[in-house]
């Protein structure tokens, strides 16, 4: 159980680190919209036209779910923005560098540089012409070990760089540009098409996702330059300690060597259950180092270099290494580079992704309706419990296959657990302390906590989402006390129970949101979450 002193310790740290791990951007506005007069001439990189009918038949031969889903062609660069860009002084003395990056006709535009480094106090943003989207500040937050940083994409056919240096700083930076990606299709384009998905699939607030918020919350599309590469799950470890583990599938490595360059887009999503007209908005993040992963399974293992803040309402799913096949299990993905689907299956069997029955090395989920397509590689399977089992490694299915094929391989966890040696398995990250766990459940970061199997579905909270009062009840313990979180770990109340297994809380007061709701009863804790609407 944990103590008042320990919860106090506990939100006084997530709120150290929702400031000590870097955002993808911490806000602000490029100098240059504050000037009087700006009449300089800001120099061009321009990207070779594309050859549309080309790539439409090669998008055609290409469809399929080992590589990835292109929604953008990339172009590589050797050259620095501060040589290449114009240097303006502003009044205050502070400098800034512009360049900018046309792509014509495209629908969008994203950038990486190979060589990111910005002293403290400096700032770089990323803006359209219009100045009606901007990117940024990025800072030295954002420096990376491996020195990459790639920037999440802009709709149109241009960007503009700005970086803004102080007076007082003498340090330069490194911005060293490597990649430049138009983007023909994808999420820039103001029409369903943005994501391509066939009409099979299930938005993730459809009624079949009711329950399923903690592995939809864990889940996320991986992108590298003009690719949608995978879809990716943050995952738990044993020492429950919040380390930003990302589970998905090998082939997506494989693909893409570096995932300094990937980034990541977490809660993107339709608000509804129907399909959208236009691109929601989502949460980024960029940068990861690999650090296990093996073909035998098709897994890999990711640490992602930013944390995702407490803003992202982050969960890091349980996972399960038993070897029996559940009775069903749901996959929650991004097919083609489209906002987040759920997939259920009640029919998972043993089986072998190469068709050599002495190889059962994956699950074999039979779908009905929905399914999976490019994109969602790497996703993960779960099983009722929330725990994922395994990643989605390939298979037949899209949403215009015969029934035969409505079918799909997902390597199992429990055989990734172990191999050659730290790199090859999931045993050294997952467990270091060689507890030998044969499960675990979800941590949650929003209230530095984490769920337990015996006492978290127990707990009910009715009505949710709810306006001025709901009802915390317990079936088979005592409430001891409720304490309800919002989202950046801030204790909002704190109550005594009435001495029994049920208990109103009154949140009338509390601005509409996300809560995280614990119960301390006399054999444990209960996690819950409730909607203040």
């Amino acid at each position: 159980m944990i103590t008042f002193k320990k919860v106090l310790f506990t939100v006084f740290n997530i709120i150290i680190c929702f400031y000590a791990y870097a955002q993808l951007s911490t806000g602000g506005t490029p100098a240059s919209f504050s000037l009087k007069e700006d009449n300089i001439s800001i120099p061009a990189v321009i990207t070779p036209a594309i050859d549309a009918e080309q790539i439409k038949k090669e998008d055609l031969s290409t469809n399929v779910k080992a590589s990835g889903y292109r929604f953008g062609i990339d172009f590589y660069y050797s050259l620095s923005m501060t040589d290449q860009g114009v240097w303006t002084t502003l009044p205050d003395g502070d400098q800034i560098c512009r360049l900018r990056l046309v792509c014509p006709g495209a629908v969008s535009v994203c950038f990486t540089f190979d060589q990111y480094h910005l002293p403290e106090g400096a700032k770089l943003f990323a803006y359209t012409p219009d100045k009606q989207q901007v990117l940024g500040a990025f800072t030295y937050l954002n420096n990376q070990e491996d020195g990459y940083f790639a920037v999440s994409l802009l709709t149109g056919d241009e960007v503009i760089l700005e970086y803004q240096q102080p007076a007082t700083c003498s340090e330069h930076p490194l911005l060293h540009l490597w990649r430049i990606t138009h983007g023909y299709r994808g999420p820039a384009m103001l029409t369903k098409g943005f994501g391509d998905a066939g009409a099979c699939h299930i938005n993730v607030k459809c009624p079949e996702s009711k329950g399923w918020e903690d592995p939809i919350n864990a889940t996320c599309a991986i992108l590298d330059g003009g690719t949608e590469l995978c879809t990716g799950t943050l995952i738990n470890n044993a020492r429950q300690d919040g380390t930003p583990y990302l589970l998905t599938a090998n082939h997506c490595y494989t693909y893409s060597l570096s995932p300094g360059t990937w980034v990541f887009w977490f809660n993107w999503e339709s608000p509804t259950c129907a399909n959208v007209s236009k691109s929601p908005s989502k949460n980024t993040l960029s940068g990861a180092k690999e650090l296990a992963a093996s073909s035998y399974t098709d897994f890999c293992l990711l640490r992602l270099n930013t944390a995702p803040p407490v803003s992202y309402n982050p969960v890091y799913c349980g996972w399960s290494r038993l070897d029996t096949p559940p009775d069903s299990a749901v996959c929650i993905h991004h097919p083609h580079l489209d906002v987040k689907k759920i997939t259920p299956s009640d029919n998972i069997v043993i089986s072998s992704f190469f068709e050599t029955p002495e190889y059962p090395n994956a699950w074999q989920a039979f779908w009905g309706t929905a399914c999976t397509e490019s994109g969602s590689s790497g996703c993960a399977l779960f099983d009722k419990q929330r725990r994922i089992i395994g990643q989605l490694w390939g298979g037949a299915s899209h949403c215009d296959a015969p029934a035969e094929e409505m079918y799909d391989y997902f390597g199992r966890l429990d055989l990734s657990w172990n191999g050659y040696n730290e790199n090859t398995r999931l045993r050294d990250w997952l467990d270091p302390d060689s507890t030998n766990l044969m499960t675990l459940d979800a941590y949650y970061p929003v209230a530095g906590i984490h769920s337990s199997q015996a006492t978290r579905p127990q707990l009910t909270i009715s009505p949710n989402p709810c306006q001025k009062t709901t009802y915390i009840e317990l079936g088979n313990a005592t409430i001891d006390e409720i304490r309800l979180y919002d989202v950046t770990g801030k204790l909002m109340i704190k109550q005594q129970g009435a001495g029994n297994s049920r208990s109103s809380l009154n949140v009338g007061h509390l601005p509409k949101g996300l809560y995280i709701v614990t119960v301390e009863t006399d054999s444990g804790q209960a996690i819950g979450k409730l909607v203040v609407d």
